[in-house]
C-alpha cells in the first residue's frame, strides 16, 4: 500500500498534509460520488461549490470537483443533526509517489464506499496545476488560491485548438491576449495569425507581432478561388448568369496559361483554381476575342461579364485584390509575410480588418484560412500554425445569411478539419455559442468560459465540453471580469481562473492599436467622412514605433 494513501486513510479527524477532511463516500454512480460531510465546523465551513476534493483509496487518490451541495435531511428537533451531502464530479487520478504524473485523466480504481474525502491542499493544487512543470505556461492564478498558478500546456492547447467564450465586457479579449502572450513568452514553436476585425490588438504583443493592414494588391485577384471570384463579380450587380459563369470558367485558365507561357513555363494545362497569376488584361482579351465568335452564348453575356470585371477594378472596397493590374508571382513572399515564415522575424502577425467593408473582411479571412490549410497539406506538418479568429460568429456563423458567409465558413471548416499532425490549430473568441457553427466549435479541445448570464448559452456550452464541468458552469453567471473557467486538454485540470491582468499598454482596445494620442474631434470627423466617401480604403495610422516593419 502506498505510504501517502495509508496516511490519508488513517487520519480520522482534522487535516493531513494541509488537506481538510470533509467526510466519507456514501454513493458512487461512476461519473460522480456523494460525500456525507461530517458534523464538524471545520469540514462544513471549508467546502464550497467548485472546490477540488481528493478521495483516498487503496491504490490511488481520486480527484473530483464539488458540483452540488444540499441538506436532504435537516434536523427536525432541537439538538438534531443535519445531514449534509456534497456531490463530487470525478475528474481523474492524483499521483501518490514521487516521479508519477501529478494528475491524469481516467480512473482505474473508482472510490469505494467509506473512503475518506479531503478538500485539496495548496500543495495538491500546485501539483494538479503543474506549477513546477517547465512546459506549463502560467496565465493567472486559481481563483481563491493566489499562490497557485493557473497554467496551460502549449502542445495540448494547440492540439485541437481552443475557444474563449463569454458575455461582452467579461474579459475575453484580455484572456486571448494572455494565452498568445504565454506562447510567445515561452518561445513555443508556433506561428500565429490573429484576425483582428476591430483593430484591438495592435499593441498587445509588442515587438513579437507585426501589424498587417490589407492595402491595395496585398491579396492579388489571381489568388481567389473560382467561387470567391464569382462572389466578387456578383457583389454589385447580382448573381452571374450561367453563360457568364461558363465563359469565366474558360477565360481564367486561359489567362493563367498565358501568364505561364509568358514567364517561360511552357504550355501546361491549368485549372480554374490553380494558384498561378493571371493578368486582368489577358482575361479581358479572352472575353473580347470570343465575344464575336461564340454564337452559342451571344454577345450580351460577354459584354455583361466584361462590365462586371471592369466594375470590380474600379470599386475602391475591392482594391486589396485588384490594386495591381499587372500581377507578379508573389505567392512565396505573401506566405512568408502573413504566416511569419521569414528567418529571424517576429513569430506573429495581426491582420487588422477594421477599415474593410462588410463582406470584404470575410473574403480576406476565407483566403487566409485557405492558405493556412494549403500550408498544412503541402508542408506536411513542418510548421505549426495557429489562426485565431476574433468575433468567430462573424466569420463562422451557425447559419450563413449570404454566399460570402458560406464561403468563409467553408474555408474555416476546411482549416479546422486538417489532421492535427499537419500542424494547424484554430483559436476562436465569441460571445454567443449558438451563433457559431457547431461543427467548428466541436473541433476545439480547450475552452475558456467567462461570464454568461444566459442559461441557454450555458447549456449550449455544456453540450460542447470534452469533460464534465457542471461544478464550474453552474457559477459562470457570477464570474467577475477577468475570471474564467478553463476546461479541456490544454489545462491540467478544469478550474476557475483569475487571468493575470495585462500591462496597461497591452490591453486590447481600438485606442491602443492606433498608438499615441487619439485624434482631436475635428480630425476624427474628417477621417470618418473620408472613410465613408472612399469605402474605407484609408485608415487612421498610428506611429507604430514599438513594432517591427511589415516588409
Amino acid at each position: 500500500m502506498n505510504t501517502m494513501a495509508v496516511d490519508i486513510r488513517e487520519s480520522a479527524t482534522g487535516t493531513v498534509g494541509g488537506r481538510v477532511r470533509i467526510g466519507r463516500v456514501v454513493a458512487n454512480t461512476g461519473r460522480d460520488i456523494l460525500v456525507m460531510i461530517e458534523n464538524d465546523e471545520d469540514a462544513r465551513s471549508a467546502l464550497r461549490l467548485g472546490d477540488i476534493v481528493v478521495v483516498a483509496g487503496e491504490e490511488q487518490a481520486t480527484v473530483g470537483m464539488v458540483s452540488g451541495m444540499n441538506v436532504p435531511a435537516p434536523g427536525m428537533e432541537t439538538g438534531g443533526e443535519d445531514l449534509w451531502i456534497a456531490q463530487v464530479e470525478l475528474a481523474g487520478t492524483l499521483g501518490l509517489t514521487p516521479g508519477t504524473r501529478a494528475f491524469s485523466r481516467g480512473i482505474a480504481f473508482p472510490p469505494a464506499l467509506g473512503d475518506v474525502a479531503y478538500r485539496a491542499s495548496a500543495t495538491d493544487l500546485r501539483r494538479l496545476f503543474r506549477n513546477g512543470d517547465e512546459k506549463a505556461y502560467p496565465i493567472g492564478t486559481i481563483l481563491g488560491q493566489h499562490d497557485v498558478a493557473a497554467t496551460i500546456n502549449g502542445d495540448d492547447l494547440l492540439d485541437g485548438g481552443f475557444a474563449v467564450i463569454g458575455h461582452p465586457g467579461a474579459g475575453k479579449s484580455s484572456t486571448l491576449a494572455s494565452l498568445v502572450r504565454a506562447l510567445l513568452r515561452h518561445r513555443h514553436p508556433v506561428k500565429t495569425v490573429l484576425i483582428d476585425p476591430y483593430n484591438e490588438y495592435g499593441r498587445s504583443f509588442g515587438k513579437a507581432a507585426v501589424r498587417i493592414t490589407p492595402e491595395p494588391g496585398l491579396f492579388p485577384h489571381w489568388l481567389l478561388s473560382f467561387d470567391e471570384i464569382l462572389w466578387v463579380l456578383s457583389s454589385s450587380g447580382g448573381a452571374l448568369g450561367e453563360d457568364e459563369i461558363s465563359i469565366l470558367e474558360e477565360a481564367i485558365p486561359a489567362a493563367r496559361t498565358r501568364f505561364l507561357q509568358r514567364s517561360g513555363g511552357g504550355r501546361e494545362s491549368v485549372s480554374v483554381d490553380t494558384p498561378l497569376p493571371y493578368r486582368i488584361a489577358d482575361l479581358i482579351g479572352y472575353i473580347d476575342k470570343h465575344a464575336m465568335s461564340d454564337g452559342a452564348r451571344g454577345t450580351v453575356a460577354f459584354a455583361r461579364l466584361r462590365a462586371r470585371v471592369m466594375g470590380a477594378l474600379a470599386d475602391p472596397k475591392l482594391s486589396i485584390f485588384f490594386g495591381s493590374v499587372a500581377p507578379s508571382d508573389n505567392l512565396v513572399a505573401l506566405l512568408r509575410h502573413v504566416f511569419r515564415l521569414e528567418n529571424n522575424s517576429p513569430p506573429m502577425s495581426v491582420i487588422q480588418l477594421g477599415h474593410l467593408s462588410a463582406g470584404v473582411d470575410q473574403l480576406v479571412v476565407a483566403v487566409i484560412c485557405r492558405l493556412a490549410a494549403a500550408l498544412a497539406e503541402w508542408g506536411e506538418g513542418d510548421q505549426q500554425t495557429l489562426v485565431v479568429l476574433e468575433d468567430a460568429g462573424r466569420f463562422a456563423p451557425a447559419e450563413p445569411i449570404d454566399r460570402i458567409g458560406e464561403l468563409t465558413l467553408q474555408s474555416i471548416r476546411r482549416l479546422g478539419g486538417r489532421p492535427r499532425k499537419l500542424g494547424t490549430s484554430l483559436g476562436l473568441i465569441f460571445s454567443q455559442p449558438r451563433s457559431v457553427c457547431a461543427d467548428v466549435l466541436r473541433q476545439c479541445g480547450t475552452y475558456f468560459i467567462h461570464r454568461m448570464p444566459s442559461q441557454m448559452e450555458v447549456d449550449a456550452v455544456e453540450d460542447l465540453l470534452p469533460e464534465a464541468a457542471a461544478a464550474f458552469l453552474s457559477a459562470v453567471a457570477n464570474l467577475s471580469e477577468g475570471e474564467a473557467v478553463g476546461v479541456g486538454s490544454g489545462v491540467p485540470l478544469a478550474g476557475r481562473i483569475s487571468v493575470a491582468r495585462l500591462p496597461e499598454a497591452a490591453i486590447p482596445s481600438e485606442r491602443s492599436s492606433r498608438g499615441g494620442n487619439p485624434p482631436v474631434p475635428g480630425d476624427d470627423v474628417e477621417l470618418l467622412v473620408h472613410r465613408w466617401r472612399y469605402r474605407g480604403t484609408v485608415d487612421w495610422a498610428g506611429d507604430g514605433e514599438d513594432l517591427p516593419p511589415t516588409t
